[in-house]
């Protein structure tokens, strides 16, 4: 079975005061729907971030020394060091 997919407009019922907040929030924006991607794009990336750093306080510290050392290693190299 394949679903369809549409860009076609939907509504989203919220309160009137909600829907206040979403307009002075969008007027940076071309549109209220442009400024509510936006907001579903800046909690994607702090899911993101989250993600990252609960996978970096899970790693066991002689990885992350081992990470350290690597990262530190690239730091110092440059295209010149490259033949």
């Amino acid at each position: 079975m394949t679903i369809a997919t549409s860009d076609r407009p939907t509504t989203i019922k919220v309160s009137q005061a909600t829907h206040r907040r979403l307009k002075v929030g969008s007027k940076q924006y071309r549109s209220i729907e442009d400024y509510l991607l936006h907001l579903l794009e800046v909690e994607e990336r702090q899911s993101m971030i989250e993600s990252m750093r609960q996978a970096v306080l899970a790693t066991p510290p002689e990885q992350l020394a081992s990470w350290r050392a690597e990262s530190d290693a690239w730091e110092t190299t440059s295209l010149s060091d490259i033949h």
